[in-house]
C-alpha cells in the first residue's frame, strides 16, 4: 500500500511542480484536490475500513450490502466523478501567458 500511495504522491507532485503557481490559484484544481482528499479519507478512515469492512465476513451473496457500505460507495463514486469533472475544468480555466 505504501508503494502505491508513494507512487501516486510522486506523480501528483511532479504534475503540480510544473506550473505550481498557476495551479494553486486555480479553483478547479483546489476543488479536485479537496475531492481527492475526501475520497481517501472516506475509504481509509471513516466509512469503509473502520466501519463497513469489519462486517464483510458476514456478507453473503444473497444478503444486501449494509447501509454503511452503500454510503461509502456512493461517496466514493461521487468524489471520483467530481475529480474527473474538475480535472477537465483545470485545462479549460488555465490561461496561457
Amino acid at each position: 500500500m505504501d508503494r502505491i500511495c508513494g507512487g501516486v504522491d510522486l506523480r501528483l507532485s511532479l504534475l503540480f511542480i510544473s506550473q505550481a503557481t498557476k495551479y494553486i490559484d486555480n479553483s478547479a484544481f483546489q476543488i479536485k484536490m479537496l475531492l481527492m482528499l475526501l475520497a481517501g479519507v472516506n475509504m481509509l478512515a471513516l466509512a469503509f475500513e473502520l466501519i463497513t469492512f469489519r462486517s464483510v465476513s458476514k456478507w453473503d451473496r444473497d444478503a444486501p450490502v449494509p447501509l454503511t457500505g452503500q454510503l461509502a460507495g456512493a461517496v466514493s463514486l461521487a468524489c471520483w466523478l467530481g475529480i474527473l469533472v474538475f480535472g477537465r475544468q483545470i485545462g479549460w480555466t488555465m490561461y496561457p501567458e
